[in-house]
């Protein structure tokens, strides 16, 4: 039983045209198909059990390119896959329960997100490097900020932490050098990894507990 495509297994295959994966995988990981950029079809669709797709997994290929072109949104099943815009507001789908790995990552024209409360996982470095970004609401059932995720966003200045009621956790990095941002956490008792909160303006508990 198959779970899982590993890092860049399948990377220097660069003649690989088309590929059927088992229902039972569950994630993608970084690189995997980095360098194909003949693939054309892939299964994504009938993956029921997929949940993460990691960094450079698919960006490359020309099922992403073909999948993307003229959207807005690059959405497979529940997950948001990627991003195609220069607006500078994005509202996502309701509906979508996955953020996949720098999905936006490096956008530089985004100002403002909404995200859906249906959202109920955002993969690492989901909105890293995001140049421009200022504001985003997260759901409120969110219970992880995963490792940089709005790392290096240097112009965000609202994250609506102290709404994340269910919060247990801020990985390391989740605001690495988010210079502008003074973050205001629901409680005391969410554990917080190294450096999350590094080069920003600082952090304070919610008065309302």
């Amino acid at each position: 039983k198959i779970e899982k495509v590993d890092s860049k297994m399948f990377s220097s295959f660069i003649n690989l045209k088309e590929i059927k994966l088992p229902d039972s995988v569950r994630i993608i990981e970084d690189g995997a198909f980095e360098f194909c950029e003949k693939l054309q079809k892939i299964n994504i669709d009938e993956l029921d059990n997929l949940k993460e797709i990691g960094e450079n997994a698919l960006c490359n290929t020309q099922w992403y390119k073909d999948s993307i072109k003229d959207k807005q949104f690059l959405i497979k099943r529940d997950i948001l896959i990627g991003v195609n815009v220069d607006t500078d507001r994005i509202e996502v789908p309701e509906g979508i329960k996955i953020i996949a790995k720098e999905a936006f990552a490096s956008n530089d024209t985004v100002r403002e997100i909404l995200l859906p409360q249906s959202v109920n996982s955002i993969n690492a470095g989901a909105f890293s490097k995001m140049s421009s970004l200022e504001s985003i609401e997260l759901p409120k059932n969110l219970q992880r900020i995963e490792y940089g995720t709005f790392s290096m966003c240097s112009n965000l200045s609202y994250v609506n932490t102290e709404e994340l009621l269910e919060l247990t956790m801020i990985d390391e990095k989740a605001f690495y050098r988010c210079v502008n941002l003074y973050i205001t956490l629901p409680d005391d008792n969410i554990k917080i990894g190294k450096e999350a909160f590094r080069d920003t303006k600082g952090t304070t508990i919610s008065n309302n507990n």
